[in-house]
């Protein structure tokens, strides 16, 4: 990676000439003129502008716990229905530890968290927490510790730090404590952001798998991108067969001129909606050449820069055979129950008849 910057060089002839200087020339030449707390703040932007995940956290809770000469530190993830934290990366002494998720009840983080905001206990940590056994094994006076919120306002997690000696008076800590936790919050909330939409992405992908119409998403030149399990079907194809081709393939001729001609209408903006039901006309071709009739919405996504469309289709022969299926068993099933309601409506008959009615008194003198 390089930075450049243009250097003045006097040349022989005392006409300057430009030359790149990479970023390790650019620090060096400008290390002496930095203060401590500059060198400082750079060593922070070293130490982690080149991981991301858990392998950042880990990185910043080290230098966090170097920086301000703490016996540890750590950055945890906040579990709200479980009031848990669950450490990312955690700093001890001088070695990592994983102690998986604890309850807060009891701890300094407590504190962090039901406060919602930057929580200090200086000196004596342990007579807040009498009941405490870690802070007693490891003997520590001083806590601080910030909460990371979502753009909602939701507690995400939090960094601490720790220390067997007093919180130092002195601006500088608070400073740093603070740009780290800056640093760390910022990383979270790209994070917990990532997974939520991947999560969605999943609950849409599981909806689409599950649709019963076929679904068939493409871009501006008609390249097939997604296809789902009922229009893999629909086509007698594989998702290898159709993934990456082109959507000629799949219809005939003048199905293909006849979507071409709708999405101009889409893009012009002719049409009231974006989407436009096609309910004749459109043909599609399976995998061996057959032809069959479809019914289908086509809709527009994306953006200027990057449109794309999506078809949901239905085979239109299978829906009419389906349709005269329904209607036949329908007039199966209004036959059966006039039947029924013949056969109801004479054994009522009977059943009412003296003769009837009497018999089981007769039977009982008997």
């Amino acid at each position: 990676e390089y930075c450049y910057s243009f250097t003045s060089i006097v040349s022989l002839d005392a006409r300057p000439e430009r030359r790149i200087m990479d970023s390790g020339e650019i620090k060096a030449k400008y290390k002496d003129q930095l203060t401590e707390e500059n060198a400082l703040l750079l060593r922070i932007l070293d130490g982690t502008s080149h991981e991301t995940g858990d392998a950042f956290f880990r990185s910043l809770v080290k230098e966090l716990a170097l920086v301000l000469n703490c016996y540890g530190a750590l950055v945890a993830d906040y579990l709200p229905d479980k009031k848990q934290l669950r450490p990312r990366a955690y700093w001890l002494g001088d070695d990592w530890v994983e102690p998986g998720a604890y309850d807060i009840a009891g701890t300094p983080c407590q504190g962090v968290i039901e406060k919602g905001e930057l929580f200090q206990i200086p000196d004596y940590v342990i007579e807040h927490y009498p009941q405490n056994p870690f802070l007693k094994e490891h003997q520590l006076m001083s806590y601080t510790g910030m909460p990371f919120k979502d753009t909602q306002g939701h507690i995400i997690g939090h960094l601490a730090v720790m220390d067997s000696r007093p919180i130092p008076d002195e601006a500088r800590f608070m400073a740093l404590f603070e740009i780290f936790g800056a640093r760390a919050a910022a990383e979270m909330r790209r994070i917990k952001a990532e997974v939520q939409l991947r999560e969605r992405e999943e609950r849409l992908q599981r909806l689409i798998d599950g649709a019963m119409d076929g679904i068939v998403e493409f871009d501006d030149a008609l390249n097939i991108h997604l296809i789902n399990p009922s229009a893999l079907l629909l086509f007698d194809a594989d998702d290898s067969d159709m993934r990456n081709t082109r959507l000629q393939q799949w219809l005939t001729p003048a199905s293909l001129q006849l979507i071409k001609k709708l999405i101009e209408s889409l893009k012009r903006g002719s049409m009231n909606n974006s989407h436009a039901w096609i309910g004749q006309g459109l043909e599609g071709k399976r995998r061996d050449g057959e032809t069959f009739k479809i019914e289908a919405t086509l809709s527009e996504g994306g953006d200027a820069q990057t449109r794309s469309y999506t078809l949901i289709l239905r085979d239109a022969q299978a829906l009419k055979e389906a349709e005269q299926q329904i209607q036949h068993l329908q007039q199966e099933a209004d036959l059966l129950r006039e039947r029924l309601q013949s056969v109801y409506q004479n054994s009522e008959i009977i059943g009412r008849s003296p003769v009837i009615r009497a018999a089981p008194v007769s039977y009982t003198h008997l």
